[in-house]
């Protein structure tokens, strides 16, 4: 019997250690879910059996749609108390307080925390609420972002007709990916600044894409890698994927505004 009451009371620190992961795996699962149901409308566009040539102008349509939901998944990304390391550390010492943040002393002009601190593994709720919080301004953003990219779509469909077109149709890719990239970067602020103005959003995000560019090369290159995935295994890679993606393309953003919020003394 004392030995029974050894065994457990040695591999108990083992489970307390493991459950942070099971739960952090678990809000990544359903932040896929989450992310896929904000995102319907590109899915729905990409998935259409039509050819990119007749869809561009859909596709450029449905991601401006898809924009809140991609905002309210870096939200629940930012406030989530099970994806913070804090949630891995304290399990693991055993002093089993979660360091929420409780607002004392951060700037009236940043978001208060869009999850509860006591919100355990609690998803859905969080993410829809942040999305009732940004999808107007998140909208705009990505507007304005996806007109830009139906100009460049437009302008490389009549490039590809001449024989010199390839070189200007390769500016207009790169021209696409730091503007698909600045979007990210911009709906990142949007969730951390919501009292910025419209045009310090989209001026800070282009910026910081450029002059950050290994950075948005390398988020270039997952979301590269993401789409592979999808056209090739649409249905693993969608539902146990997604929320990966998600959380490196916020880390890449966040790593892309770090001097911004220190300067704003976040």
């Amino acid at each position: 019997m004392s030995a029974r009451t050894s065994h457990d009371s040695t591999s108990s620190p083992r489970w307390k250690a493991f459950f942070p992961i099971v739960d952090a795996v678990y809000v990544m699962l359903a932040l896929s879910v989450c992310v896929l149901t904000g995102c319907a409308p590109l899915l729905v566009v990409c998935f259409l059996p039509f050819p990119v040539a007749e869809t561009y102008p859909w596709l450029c349509v449905a991601l401006a749609l898809s924009a809140p939901g991609i905002a309210a998944a870096f939200a629940i990304y930012r406030d989530h108390p099970v994806l913070r390391p804090s949630h891995f550390a304290g399990v693991e010492s055993g002093v089993g307080k979660s360091s929420s943040s409780s607002g004392e002393g951060v700037p009236e002009w940043v978001a208060a925390p869009y999850v509860e601190a006591d919100a355990g593994v609690a998803v859905f709720r969080p993410f829809f609420a942040a999305y009732a919080k940004l999808w107007k301004r998140s909208l705009a953003l990505s507007a304005a972002s996806g007109m830009l990219l139906f100009v460049l779509s437009y302008d490389a469909r009549l490039l590809a007709q001449v024989s010199w077109g390839v070189y200007a149709m390769a500016l207009a890719c790169a021209i696409g990916v730091i503007a698909l990239m600045a979007l990210m970067t911009s709906l990142e602020l949007a969730v951390e600044f919501p009292k910025a103005k419209f045009s310090a959003l989209l001026r800070n995000g282009l910026l910081l894409a450029v002059f950050k560019l290994p950075i948005t090369l390398g988020l270039a290159v997952v979301v590269g890698i993401y789409v592979w995935g999808v056209a090739h295994y649409p249905l693993p890679v969608l539902m146990l994927m997604t929320g990966l993606v998600g959380y490196l393309i916020w880390v890449g953003a966040r790593s892309q505004s770090k001097e911004l919020r220190k300067a704003c003394a976040i």
